[in-house]
């Protein structure tokens, strides 16, 4: 080692404790102004002290403005689209054939409770695993 002073064992714990406490105020402060750097403690840093590294974050982690997904009743859909029942969970996908003017309905459900639909995506034949993932978003548990 080098010719640095040897701590003792509660001076050590002493130091290290107050470099996770700077390093526990320096994440909280980046975290609350938005900040995309790390606190780190590199080697030469004296006890206390608190280097910035910077660090990458994706999209996919950063926060985003969740908007509440339309809820229909079976009469109100318009629309071609994935839809999940809120009760159940169960997907319907609709196409825009089944919503054609005088034709046949391609779906057709009876029940004696009313079913409110939730869509999850414009697009009937969006995958599975994203709708899923809308679902939960929302607090929806899927079952499918």
């Amino acid at each position: 080692m080098g010719g640095g002073k040897r701590l003792q064992p509660r001076q050590w714990l002493g130091v290290c404790l107050e470099v996770a406490h700077t390093v526990s105020r320096s994440w909280k402060s980046a975290v609350l102004n938005g900040v995309r750097t790390a606190p780190t403690v590199d080697k030469g840093t004296l006890p206390g002290e608190v280097s910035m590294a910077t660090i990458a974050v994706s999209p996919s982690v950063e926060s985003t403005h969740r908007a509440s997904l339309p809820e229909l009743m079976w009469e109100d859909i318009r629309e071609a689209g994935a839809y999940v029942e809120k009760g159940s969970g169960d997907l319907y996908r609709i196409p825009k054939e089944a919503l054609i003017q005088g034709s046949s309905p391609i779906v057709v459900k009876e029940s004696r409770g009313s079913s409110i639909l939730v869509q999850l995506s414009r697009d009937p034949f969006c995958t599975t695993l994203e709708a899923r993932l809308r679902a939960a978003q929302h607090n929806i548990q899927p079952n499918f």
